[in-house]
C-alpha cells in the first residue's frame, strides 16, 4: 500500500532539494528505465552526462540509447533553479544544429521543486521538438513538482531510497491490507483475504461510527473489546471501508524483552504521517507506557498534519469501558449479529447457502460461547464459537443448529493437535500455556527448541514465528491468543502452571517477563524461587549471543530482588561473559551493559570488561569504527578506558563509516561533537556533522528524539566549515519549504540565538547568509527591543541578538523602536567587561559591542560610551586571534568602527559607523 501521496511528495521535494547534479542524473536514468523498459533495458544504454567517477561532464546528450532506426532516444537533467526552460531551448538549439542528430523521444528532468510547468509552456515545447520529427506524445518534461508527483509513485521506491535518502518503509509500522496482516492467517478462524474481498466477513455496527469519525482528519478513536471480540478485525474492515485512506499497523503484543522500538514508531509517524493517514495501534494493554507515548507524541507531533490515530486494546477492568490518556472508549462487543456473521462466512467459504438461525439458536450459542444473553455488556469469544460452528458446518447448513463447548475442543484436537508428532505437541502446549498472557516464546524455552513447528508453523498457521532483537531470536505464538485456551482443553490433563514454569527455567528472559503478570499466589512465588536459583548460577548466560538479552535479565532480576550479594563476583568470573561482549554487534548495547553496570555498582564486572576490551582490542576498534558519533561518544563516557579507544580510530575508516552512515538527529550528532571537541577529538565529530550537510533531510530537524534548534544548526555550519559551498547551499535550502527557521527565530532564547548568529557569521560562507533571512528574525529582534526597559539582562540580550542578526544582514525595519540610553548601555558594556578574565575576549562581550554598533544609527547624536571600558575592549579585540576569514572580517568592521568612536572621544555618530 502506497504513502499517501501528499507527504510522501513533500517529503520527495525536500530530497530534490540537496540532490547534486549527478544525483539528478542517475535520476533521470533510473526513471527512464523503469517508465520506458522497452527504450532503455533492452539497449545499449550510452551515459555521458557523468564520468566514472561520478563527476559531471560536457557531453551531449546526458544520456541516450539508440533505436533500430538510427535515431535516439534521449534524457537530460538539470538541477538548477531558474534556468531549466533555458535548458531546453539549449537542447532544441543543437538538435538544429547537429545534422545527424535524429531524435525519438526526449525526456527532459528538471530537479528544483519550486516549479511546475504550465500546460500551455509543456505544450508549446512538445511543438517544438515536433518540428524535428519527435511525435508530441514522446516528449515527456518532469519538473520540480511534476517530477516528485512522478517519484511518489511505488515502482520509484527504490531510486527515492537510494539517490534522495527518501524512506518509503515505515521501520515499526507495516502497511495494513485486510486479510494480510498475519504472516500466515489461520483460516478457520481468522478473514482471509478473499474473504475481504468478497464482503463476506462480519462489520459491527460500530464500524460506521468510526469511518465517520477518520473522516473528519485528526481524530484519535480508542476501542476495547474483550478477547476475541474481533478487534483487529475491526482495523482492517476500516482499511477496506476508507479506500482512499492509508493505514499503518504496529502491534504492541510484538514486543520481546528489549520492548517495542518507540524510537522507530515515533521516527515514522513522522515521516509517514499525512492527510489521510491512519495510524493503528494494537494490544495497547499489554505495553500501557509505550500506548501512552505514541498516544502523546501523535497528539503534539502528528496530529497537526491531519494524520488519525486508531488504538485497540482488551477491555481489562469494567463493562463500560477503560479510558486511556484523555479518550473514552467505543466498546466493541461480539454479540448475535457477530455470529450471524461468523456463520455465515464460514458457510459461504465452505460452499454451503447461507442460512439464518431463528433469534432462540443464536441466544442458545451466546449462552455457550459467552455467557447470559440478556446482558447487554456480554461478549462471545469468536475463536470458541468459530471452531466450533467449523466443525458443525454441515450440520448448520441443513437447519441443525446445536453447538456446545465440546465441539469447539474436537474441532482444535482433530485439526491442529492430531497431525503433529509428540515432540511437536510439547512444545504447541507449550506455547499455548503462556497465550493467556499474549506472551510470544523463544526456542530455547521450549521442550523441544531443535524440532520447532513444522506442521503447526508450515502447513496450517497456527503459530507464528517472528525474530526479536539484535541476536534475532526466533520467538514464538499463537496466531490468536484465544486458542490458547482450546489447546489446552483440547490436549487433556494440561498442568498450564508446570507448563509456564517449565518455560521460566529454561529461559529466563521468559521467566521475568512472566512475574509480570502473576499476581501474588503459588505459580508467582515458584517462579521467583526458581528464576532465583538459575539467574544466579549464570548457566543462563552462554545461551544468548550479544548483551541486548543480558541487559534485560539483569535489569528485570535486580527489580525483583532475585540476584545474592556474590552476584557480581560470579558474573565477573564467568567464562561466558567474553564471548557474549564480543558477539554483541551494537556498540548501543555494549553502552547499555557498561551503564547498568555503573548504576549497579558492579566494579569488578567493569574491570573485567576492561580485560575484555583489552584482549580484543582490533575488534572493540571495528566496531567502533562503524558506528555513530552518539554510541562511540556514550562508549567513552561509559567504559573506563573509553576515550583511549575512540583515539586509536583510524581516521580514513571512520570518514568513509560516517559518510554512508544513517546519523541519529542532529541534537545528538552535535552533543555528542561538541563533547569529543572537548577531549580534542574534533577530527572524529566533524565528519559526522558534516554528514548532516552533505545528506541533509528536513524531517530530521523536526522535534522527534529530542529537539535540534538553532544552536545546533549554528555548530553545524561550525563543524562543517570546510564542507563545500554548493553543499552548504543545498543543506541551507531544505529549510526553505519548512517552519522549521521560523519557529526557532520566534522561540531560541535571545542569548542562544545571538551567539548562534555569531557563529553563522564566523564560519558560514557570506554568500549563503542571505538563506537564513526571514521576516520572522526582523521580528524577532524588534519584538526584543520593545521589551529591554528595566532589565539590564534584557538589554544586554537583546542588543546581542541585534548585533547577530545584523551581522549576517538580516534586513531590519527598527523605525520608531524606542533605544536605551547612555547609562543603561554603558552599564550594560561594563557589567559584561566585568565578567570573567578582563584579559580575554569573551564572546558573548563582543555579541553586545556588535548590537551596540548596530544601534549606532538610531540614537540621538552625542551619545557616549563608557571610555574605560570601551578602551579595555579595544585593546582585547586587537590581540584577538580570529578562528575564521569570516570572523576577522567582523574583527575588522568592529575595530573601524570602534576607532572612528574614540577619535570622537568615544562619542558614537552615524559618521563613525563603518
Amino acid at each position: 500500500m502506497p504513502e499517501p501521496v501528499e507527504a510522501l511528495v513533500k517529503r520527495i521535494e525536500s530530497g530534490l532539494r540537496s540532490a547534486h547534479a549527478v544525483k539528478m542524473q542517475r535520476l533521470a536514468e533510473g526513471i527512464a528505465r523503469i517508465k520506458w523498459p522497452d527504450r532503455f533495458l533492452d539497449r545499449h544504454f550510452n551515459i555521458q552526462g557523468r564520468n566514472n567517477e561520478e563527476q559531471t561532464t560536457k557531453g551531449w546528450p546526458d544520456a541516450f540509447s539508440p533505436d533500430d532506426d538510427g535515431r535516439i532516444h534521449v534524457v537530460e537533467a538539470t538541477r538548477e533553479r531558474q534556468s531549466w526552460y533555458g535548458h531546453i531551448d539549449d537542447d532544441l538549439a543543437k538538435i538544429g544544429e547537429g545534422k545527424d542528430i535524429k531524435l525519438a523521444s526526449y525526456f527532459f528532468v528538471g530537479g528544483y521543486p519550486d516549479h511546475k510547468p504550465s500546460v500551455e509552456e509543456l505544450k508549446n515545447y512538445r511543438k517544438e521538438f515536433k518540428k524535428f520529427g519527435v511525435r508530441e506524445k514522446d516528449v515527456t518534461i518532469l519538473v520540480g513538482q511534476d517530477l516528485a508527483e512522478e517519484l511518489s509513485q511505488p515502482q520509484y521506491s527504490q531510486l527515492c531510497q537510494t539517490l534522495l535518502d527518501v524512506s518509503i518503509v515505515p521501520a515499526a509500522f507495516r502497511a495494513l491490507q485486510p486479510g494480510l496482516l498475519w504472516d500466515q492467517a489461520l483460516a478457520s478462524f481468522q478473514p482471509t483475504a478473499e474473504d475481504f474481498h468478497k464482503e463476506i466477513v462480519w462489520e459491527p455496527p460500530l464500524l460506521t461510527e468510526i469511518v465517520s469519525s477518520l473522516t473528519e482528519q485528526s481524530s484519535a478513536v480508542l476501542v476495547r473489546g474483550h478477547g476475541a471480540s474481533g478487534k483487529t478485525t475491526l482495523a482492517q474492515l476500516l482499511c477496506q471501508k476508507i479506500s482512499a485512506g492509508v493505514f499503518y499497523y504496529l502491534d504492541l503484543g510484538d514486543a520481546d524483552y528489549a520492548g517495542i522500538d518507540v524510537a522507530a514508531a515515533l521516527s515514522d509517524m513522522i515521516e509517514f504521517g499525512g492527510r489521510n493517514v491512519t495510524f493503528v495501534v494494537d494490544n495497547i494493554h499489554l505495553e500501557h507506557e509505550t500506548a501512552l507515548r505514541i498516544y502523546e507524541h501523535w497528539r503534539h507531533n502528528v496530529r497537526p498534519g491531519k494524520s488519525n490515530i486508531v488504538l485497540l486494546g482488551r477491555e481489562i477492568k469494567s463493562a463500560k469501558g477503560t479510558s486511556f490518556a484523555d479518550l473514552q472508549p467505543s466498546i466493541l462487543r461480539a454479540q448475535g449479529d457477530a455470529l450471524l456473521g461468523i456463520s455465515r462466512r464460514l458457510l459461504v467459504r465452505a460452499g454451503f447457502g447461507s442460512v439464518a438461525p431463528p433469534t432462540s439458536v443464536l441466544r442458545s450459542w451466546i449462552s455457550t460461547f459467552g455467557g447470559d444473553p440478556d446482558d447487554l455488556n456480554v461478549s462471545v469469544d469468536l475463536i470458541a464459537f468459530g471452531a466450533a460452528c467449523e466443525r458443525r458446518l454441515a450440520d448448520i447448513a441443513n437447519g441443525k443448529f446445536q453447538l456446545d463447548a465440546s465441539d469447539a475442543t474436537e474441532a482444535v484436537r482433530s485439526r491442529y493437535i492430531d497431525p503433529l508428532s509428540e515432540g511437536e505437541i510439547a512444545n504447541l502446549i507449550r506455547v499455548a500455556a503462556f497465550a493467556q498472557f499474549e506472551m510470544a516464546l523463544p526456542a530455547i524455552a521450549l521442550p523441544n527448541p531443535l524440532l520447532g513447528f513444522p506442521i503447526s508453523q508450515a502447513m496450517n498457521g497456527l503459530v507464528l514465528q517472528d525474530e526479536h532483537g539484535m541476536d534475532r531470536r526466533r520467538v514464538f505464538r499463537l496466531s490468536h491468543p484465544a486458542i490458547g485456551s482450546l489447546i489446552l482443553r483440547a490436549a487433556v490433563g494440561v498442568d498450564k502452571q508446570k507448563e509456564r514454569l517449565a518455560g521460566a527455567i529454561g529461559d529466563p528472559a521468559t521467566g521475568l517477563q512472566l512475574l509480570h503478570w502473576l499476581s501474588a499466589g503459588n505459580e508467582r512465588e515458584e517462579v521467583l524461587k526458581q528464576l532465583e536459583t538459575s539467574l544466579n548460577s549464570l548457566a543462563w548466560l552462554g545461551n544468548y549471543h550479544g548483551l541486548q538479552p543480558v541487559v534485560g535479565i539483569v535489569k528485570a532480576g535486580y527489580r525483583n530482588d532475585l540476584m545474592d550479594a556474590s552476584f557480581q563476583d560470579r558474573l565477573a568470573a564467568s567464562s561466558s561473559l567474553s564471548e557474549v561482549y564480543i558477539t554483541e554487534r551494537s556498540v548501543h548495547f555494549l553502552n547499555e551493559f557498561h551503564l547498568l553496570l555503573d548504576r549497579l555498582g558492579y566494579r569488578c564486572v567493569l574491570e573485567t570488561v576492561k580485560r575484555i576490551t583489552k584482549e580484543h582490542q582490533p575488534l572493540i576498534l571495528e566496531k567502533l569504527s562503524q558506528s555513530t558519533i552518539s554510541d562511540i561518544d556514550l562508549f567513552a563516557r561509559t567504559h573506563p578506558d573509553g576515550y583511549d579507544y575512540l583515539r586509536q580510530i583510524d581516521a580514513h575508516i571512520w570518514l568513509e563509516t560516517q559518510a554512508s552512515l544513517k546519523q541519529p538527529p542532529p541534537s545528538h550528532v552535535v552533543n555528542a561533537a561538541r563533547r569529543l571537541e572537548e577531549q580534542g577529538l574534533e577530527r572524529l565529530g566533524s565528519p559526522a556533522v558534516a554528514s548532516l550537510i552533505l545528506r541533509p533531510n528536513a524531517s530530521e530537524w523536526e522535534s522527534r528524539h529530542g529537539p535540534s534548534d538553532f544552536s545546533h544548526l549554528g555548530h553545524t555550519l561550525r563543524f562543517g566549515h570546510d564542507v563545500a559551498v554548493d553543499d552548504k547551499r543545498r543543506f541551507l535550502e531544505i529549510f526553505m519549504s519548512t517552519n522549521w527557521l521560523d519557529n526557532q527565530y520566534a522561540l531560541t532564547k535571545p542569548g542562544i540565538l545571538a551567539a548562534s548568529l555569531m557563529s553563522v557569521t564566523n564560519y558560514l560562507d557570506e554568500e549563503l547568509w542571505s538563506l537564513l533571512h526571514r521576516q520572522s528574525l526582523a521580528d524577532r529582534v524588534r519584538k526584543q527591543l520593545s521589551s529591554i526597559e528595566g532589565s539590564q539582562k534584557r538589554l544586554i540580550r537583546s542588543l546581542a541578538l541585534l548585533g547577530g542578526a545584523s551581522l549576517v544582514r538580516q534586513p531590519l525595519d527598527l523605525a520608531g523602536v524606542s533605544w536605551p540610553g547612555e547609562t543603561p548601555v554603558a552599564d550594560a558594556i561594563n557589567q559584561r567587561a566585568q565578567t570573567g578574565n578582563r584579559a580575554v575576549l569573551g564572546m558573548y562581550e563582543v555579541q553586545l559591542w556588535t548590537g551596540v554598533m548596530a544601534m549606532a544609527p538610531f540614537v540621538n547624536a552625542g551619545f557616549k560610551l563608557p571610555p574605560a571600558a570601551s578602551a579595555a575592549f579595544f585593546e582585547r579585540l586587537v590581540g584577538s586571534q580570529p578562528p575564521t576569514d569570516q570572523a576577522n572580517a567582523v574583527r575588522e568592521r568592529l575595530l573601524g568602527w570602534l576607532k572612528a568612536s574614540e577619535k570622537e572621544g568615544w562619542v558614537v555618530s552615524r559618521a563613525a559607523v563603518c
